[in-house]
């Protein structure tokens, strides 16, 4: 029996939603009563994890989720941190271009003792990643390619701010979606085949990242069509990279069910393959033959000897059609660098 993917984040969303739109008033008020700066922490932004919480109630452990396939500790956490810090430097370097009037925020205007303003905003930050990239992002890959998912989420990430388009301009509103949608691209990248508490974890310390380096260096900005513009550009540009980079990881961290079957996998060694199959053998020695010269690293497969690649693959190369699909299982498979 399939998992449910869709039904749970349709259930995310508007639970999210209905959270938002009850506890708004309360919050609010709640807000003004704790003498809280909506800079610092706005507390709406529990409302994702409230519905985070419904869904996880309702489905527990029956939602369908990506294996675990790399550490917490790998490049791809390592990519988000520099991607991060860079689009931080492009964003300052804009504003200083420019002569912007957003500046780093005083000492005495943080409204609250450091210490509390950074527990406050990784909170904050966790509160939403449960969502975003604890169900929504990998429930995705379920039904997605991870570049697909990431965009999918991306902007779905930005329409769950819309109390922004109530405060700015909506240009600026539209801006903000291009920059949060360029964000969750790198969050993308540096929690794809990460377990569900990993994913959590690395996803929340760097939109922590993000939120304390709009603070400290703009103060937030000014809710300006061009304040929101340099962070388009900025996050953008290191946005485009991750894209390119979870279209080529796509193949290798496709949801199970997704996969392409190729004919290649599971041979042994000796590849027991019906040695009387001889039409279509001279595409399938010419593959063989490519194989063995360009062996990848990474593949197990590889360890086959070129004349059982060559009977499986002329077997595939009975009929024009499948002689394409070979020699492209064969690119695939065997990681080869050139085009047959």
């Amino acid at each position: 029996m399939r998992r449910p993917a869709i039904i749970p984040i349709l259930v995310f969303l508007v639970a999210s939603a209905l959270a938002s739109a009850l506890a708004s008033p309360l919050l609010a008020v709640l807000q003004g009563v704790m003498s809280l700066n909506p800079n610092i922490l706005r507390l709406t932004v529990f409302s994702t994890a409230v519905g985070a919480a419904v869904a996880f109630l309702i489905w527990r452990r029956s939602l369908a989720y990506p294996p675990v396939a790399v550490t917490m500790l790998s490049w791809p956490v390592l990519f988000g941190v520099g991607a991060f810090l860079l689009a931080g430097v492009l964003a300052f370097a804009l504003a200083k271009i420019e002569h912007a009037p957003w500046r780093a925020p005083r000492p005495g205007d943080l409204g609250a003792p450091l210490v509390i303003i950074l527990a406050v905003q990784l909170i904050g930050a966790a509160a939403e990643e449960v969502g975003w990239r604890g169900l929504v992002q990998p429930l995705l890959e379920t039904r997605l390619a991870i570049w697909k998912a990431a965009l999918v989420t991306g902007a779905l990430f930005a329409l769950g701010h819309f109390y922004l388009a109530f405060m700015v301009s909506p240009a600026s509103f539209l801006l903000f979606i291009v920059s949060a949608i360029a964000i969750s691209l790198v969050l993308a990248v540096a929690t794809v085949g990460q377990s569900w508490a990993s994913r959590i974890a690395v996803a929340s310390l760097l939109h922590f990242l993000v939120n304390m380096e709009t603070f400290f260096l703009f103060a937030d900005g000014d809710g300006s069509v061009l304040y929101f513009a340099d962070l388009a550009l900025a996050f953008g540009a290191v946005g485009v990279v991750a894209l390119v980079v979870l279209w080529r990881r796509a193949d290798r961290f496709a949801y199970p069910s997704r996969r392409r079957r190729c004919p290649l996998r599971g041979m042994t060694p000796s590849g027991a393959i019906d040695p009387s199959a001889t039409l279509g053998m001279s595409a399938g020695r010419q593959i063989g033959r490519a194989c063995r010269r360009f062996p990848s690293v990474h593949d197990a497969p590889t360890q086959l000897s070129s004349a059982a690649i060559s009977r499986r693959l002329a077997i595939l190369a009975l009929r024009p059609a499948n002689a394409s699909n070979a020699r492209s299982c064969a690119i695939r498979e065997f990681g080869l660098v050139r085009t047959l």
